[in-house]
């Protein structure tokens, strides 16, 4: 029989956070460990003209959204939802000009208060649709305890639209601090706030769409993904 420890195995994660808990496992503790993330279509998920979103999606056009998406996000405590309603209830007497977007679900039979308007568009089956969703928001909270990478968050920022999520498993690599979104200690409700707020009254908001789109074409289209691992062939072989 052929055991783990006699396999020559090259191992890769798309986040340093996974590479970490691999490194760790008594599975694969000794084996080669690589990262390189998860190939995003750059031509696909980019900017687009934001009233065409908030049309397509029939969401107000003079407020300021947030994002959020989930599957299931009352249930799958993964996900945060619980730490995102805490976070934008102690927001709501502060800003009344915000609504929240969740993607991903329709509405609940008893939906959470979170604390502003709520719109609920769904399950989206294509990512031109979510190209559209997210140019159409303000910004994105991805309140999430663990995500092994953090796709949506690659797929709003290649849309210039900047992300909060927790300094922590896969986002941790994905936001520039204070450049293309903010990192919040984990898992902290007032740290998510502040980073909104951040987000919300940067006085310069183009130049860091920009800032968020030039980061995920430079880390994440599908050419630059490829040639990493076609490197890493090389270099086994």
């Amino acid at each position: 029989a052929i055991h783990w420890d006699e396999l020559d195995l090259t191992i890769v994660t798309p986040s340093s956070w996974l590479a970490e808990q691999t490194r760790r496992s008594s599975l694969f503790g000794d084996t080669q460990v690589e990262v390189i993330p998860n190939a995003l279509d750059t031509e696909t998920f980019r900017p687009r003209n934001p009233v065409l979103g908030r049309d397509l999606f029939d969401l107000p056009e003079e407020k300021r959204l947030i994002l959020f998406g989930a599957v299931d996000p009352i249930e799958d405590k993964r996900k945060g939802a619980d730490l995102l309603q805490k976070a934008l209830q102690s927001l709501s007497g502060e800003l009344d000009d915000v609504e929240l977007v969740v993607f991903g679900s329709s509405r609940p039979h008893d939906p959470p208060d979170f604390g502003f308007p709520t719109h609920y568009v769904g399950f989206l089956h294509d990512n031109p649709s979510l190209a559209l969703l997210y140019s159409a928001v303000d910004m994105m909270i991805v309140p999430s305890r663990y995500e092994g990478f953090g796709q949506t968050v690659s797929e709003s920022l290649a849309c210039g639209t900047p992300v909060v999520a927790f300094d922590a498993t896969g986002p941790r690599d994905i936001i520039n601090h204070r450049e293309t979104g903010w990192l919040a200690e984990p898992h902290g409700v007032e740290e998510l706030a502040h980073g909104a707020k951040w987000i919300l009254g940067n006085s310069d908001r183009e130049a860091l769409g920009n800032r968020c789109r030039e980061r995920a074409v430079a880390q994440y289209r599908q050419g630059q993904v490829a040639q990493a691992y076609l490197d890493l062939y090389g270099s086994v072989i």
